[in-house]
């Protein structure tokens, strides 16, 4: 197989894996609260990447802008998943995927206030899009009986603008 449709198959697979996590986070909350939950993700995490890493001698700060990092990791993951557990507690998960999905637009809206970046017009007409998706299947689910509150868009607005 040519390397191009590997790509895709991992990327295919990773996103389907990422898209079940708010299922599954969802349906955790039924038994443990989202910070008892971000506390087994992260340490599990950490178990998995941190240790190894410093196992193996590929971890080092050295000449690095640790207070940039610190920051850095303070909004994403730290800020981003306290909001997007908190936003599936009180959202529906469905909801609460489309809502993370608006994260390379409101990233894109980020560049052009903050670094006067200059998107194109087909950035642009995705954006609009992909906004127009969303709010069309939000709607959708509020119909269908799914709960959204507005403590739940704020968890999740605080998610979407920390992981820009």
């Amino acid at each position: 197989m040519k390397e191009s449709t590997w790509a895709r198959l991992a990327a295919l697979t990773a996103y389907t894996l990422w898209g079940f996590t708010f299922l599954a986070s969802s349906r955790c909350q039924e038994y443990a609260s989202p910070l008892v939950l971000l506390a087994v993700r992260f340490s599990l995490a950490f178990l998995v990447m941190v240790i190894p890493a410093a196992l193996m001698g590929k971890l080092s700060y050295r000449g690095k802008p640790v207070g940039r990092i610190l920051l850095t990791a303070l909004c994403e993951p730290v800020i981003y998943f306290v909001g997007e557990q908190y936003g599936l507690k009180y959202t529906n998960s469905s909801f609460s995927g489309l809502a993370i999905a608006l994260i390379p637009v409101v990233a894109m809206l980020a560049g052009v206030v903050f670094l006067r970046e200059k998107p194109t017009g087909k950035q642009w007409l995705c954006s609009i899009l992909s906004i127009s998706g969303v709010a069309a299947i939000a709607l959708m689910s509020r119909k269908s009986g799914g709960t959204i509150t507005g403590k739940g868009v704020l968890f999740l607005l605080m998610a979407v603008v920390s992981a820009a």
